[in-house]
């Protein structure tokens, strides 16, 4: 769902004129906030990422087979919506709406409102990741890169193989060099 209407509109009634809040939802409620937001004429947006996670494994199975990896969507920012509202009267409507727990504030005991510009970039960096187009990021052999995801968080390796997406990397554990299959994705390369 985009964010701003037509570049070419400048009717000061419409909706690219409202202001953004961060709206925190009682824990487990974030769909029928939105629904019943949506159905009261009001916006909203929750920004979401794509993650690649190890499916759930069957507790049934006989056998320990490795589940595959899979992509899931998790929210950007969990426990908190983007509303809109032109007005206090819209601002209202949304503190009303079942769902609701607080509205972020700032300083001053009057809700916090965002800039156009901050909501352009998280719809941006939103969007960035759903885009198919972005490539993985390649790596050669012998590249130095640390780990930002796991157990082994924040440890530096040298690139051993490359293999499509994944990559395998010499960790150094207690003294030995012991290899790491990891996502390439989930790296980052030292400077």
């Amino acid at each position: 769902m985009g964010l701003s209407c037509n570049e070419k509109c400048n009717r000061q009634d419409c909706s690219c004129y409202a202001d953004w809040y961060v709206v925190e939802y009682e824990p487990g409620r974030m769909r029928l906030f939105r629904k019943e937001l949506k159905s009261r004429g009001g916006r909203s947006y929750v920004p979401m990422l794509r993650e690649r996670r190890r499916a759930k494994a069957n507790p049934r199975a006989r056998r320990l087979v490795r589940s595959p990896m899979i992509d899931v969507e998790v929210m950007m920012l969990p426990g908190y919506v983007f509303v809109q509202a032109v007005d206090d009267h819209a601002m209202s409507v949304v503190q009303n709406t079942p769902g609701y727990a607080t509205v972020l504030r700032g300083a001053s005991e009057h809700p916090l409102r965002l800039p156009p510009l901050l909501m352009r970039i998280l719809e941006r960096k939103a969007g960035e990741v759903f885009d198919p187009s972005i490539g993985v990021p390649v790596f050669t052999a012998g590249e130095i890169v640390t780990l930002m995801d796991g157990p082994l968080r924040s440890y530096s390796g040298a690139v051993e193989a490359v293999n499509d997406d994944n990559l395998t990397i010499l960790v150094e554990i207690f003294g030995r060099f012991a290899p790491v299959s990891v996502s390439s994705r989930s790296v980052v390369r030292q400077k």
